[in-house]
């Protein structure tokens, strides 16, 4: 999680990040993404959300990664993940 944490903190620095989904409960399977949402004071904008997309895609990890802005999903998709959040530090 070191290149994640490093990913984020150089893009999103002051944010709060959390891992989700089959990953962070421990129910990936080989090729299951890692999910995950970002907190931010305001909404991210498309360039910040681009930017932290390509690194991902461009960095050594063995999985792909798929990155929501918390400020911008549906109470019900909230409500849904929000058991599963784990942060990221």
């Amino acid at each position: 999680m070191a290149i994640v944490r490093a990913i984020l903190h150089r893009n999103l620095p002051g944010t709060q990040s959390f891992a989700f989904g089959s990953r962070a409960i421990g129910h990936a399977k080989r090729f299951s993404d890692l999910d995950i949402a970002v907190r931010a004071d305001a909404p991210l904008d498309l360039r910040q959300l681009g930017d932290l997309r390509e690194e991902f895609s461009e960095s050594d990890l063995p999985m792909l990664v798929d990155v929501i802005d918390l400020r911008c999903i549906s109470t019900e998709f909230a409500e849904s993940i929000s058991a599963s959040l784990v942060p990221l530090g």
